[in-house]
């Protein structure tokens, strides 16, 4: 569902993406993979470390708690070109919005496909998608917003 929402959320807020997508159906598995990195479902997780481990200069000692930003590292500057630009074909894309290794998602194949067949199904009947309103979610609530609402105009 966070998927679906948040890939709805991004073609609203980028229309020239949507008008591209629609022309360019074959768009459509880079722009999911997209949505997945601007639009993070969990913004960010709790990790403890499993042994002591240095980063960037700054020791993390063995059961530290440590807060992982998700969102930021799909931001990253030095994995994304324009990492704050929303790009349909960023080709590779290697967000972390599913987390990675053991952490990573099992339900991720799944809300693919999901997305898949509900953005199939719903772009070639609309031709721009409009925000009325949003409400925010939590920093650590699975999906992205807590509710958006949204209006189609038919194609």
């Amino acid at each position: 569902t966070g998927l679906i929402v948040n890939t709805i959320r991004a073609l609203a807020d980028f229309p020239e993406v949507l008008t591209r997508v629609r022309q360019q159906l074959d768009l459509l598995p880079t722009t999911t993979e997209e949505s997945l990195r601007y639009y993070a479902p969990f913004q960010g997780t709790i990790r403890r470390a499993a042994r002591d481990v240095e980063v960037r200069g700054e020791t993390i000692k063995k059961d530290e708690r440590i807060f992982v930003m998700l969102a930021s590292a799909n931001r990253d500057k030095d994995q994304f070109e324009q990492p704050d630009e929303f790009l349909p074909d960023r080709d590779p894309n290697r967000h972390v919005a599913f987390g990675m290794g053991i952490h990573y998602c099992v339900g991720a194949p799944l809300a693919r496909l999901e997305a898949d067949v509900a953005m199939r199904t719903l772009l070639p009947r609309i031709s721009k998608i409009e925000v009325e309103a949003a409400e925010p979610g939590s920093l650590l609530r699975p999906g992205g917003p807590k509710s958006l609402r949204v209006r189609f105009e038919r194609a």
